[in-house]
């Protein structure tokens, strides 16, 4: 999910080479898959409290990067018919609160990892880093 974002996002910051359409079916696409995965990480079992403490940075991580995510989707629906596109994004409302919950995603996500990585070493499990989530 986070490569098609950032590739999507890249495009549109790019003088809006792909077509705004485009780029928010795109995005909204991320957004739906983001949902259908914290709904996911929220049905994990937990059985010890420290898997619980994990779980719950991993729901914080991912609701963090859907908090962005809206923000970007907001943000790339305003865009239809900017011109030059896509303009300032210095000025935008929506541009400046998905790169600050993109910051809290980042955040959440390395706590996430700090906590999950010692544990899946020693159970023999798949690490992760925070860009991978």
């Amino acid at each position: 999910q986070r490569t098609k974002l950032v590739q999507v996002l890249a495009a549109t910051e790019n003088g809006c080479s792909i077509p705004i359409a485009q780029a928010k079916q795109r995005v909204a696409g991320v957004a739906t898959g983001r949902q259908k995965l914290l709904g996911r990480a929220k049905g994990l079992a937990a059985p010890t409290q420290q898997a619980a403490a994990i779980k719950g940075l991993l729901t914080k991580a991912i609701s963090a990067s859907l908090a962005a995510n809206q923000h970007y989707a907001a943000w790339v629906g305003g865009l239809a018919g900017a011109s030059p596109c896509p303009g300032s994004t210095a000025t935008n409302g929506d541009y400046k609160a998905a790169v600050v919950a993109s910051g809290k995603a980042t955040t959440a996500k390395r706590a996430f990892t700090s906590a999950f990585n010692p544990l899946a070493k020693r159970l023999g499990q798949k690490t992760w880093s925070p860009d991978s989530i």
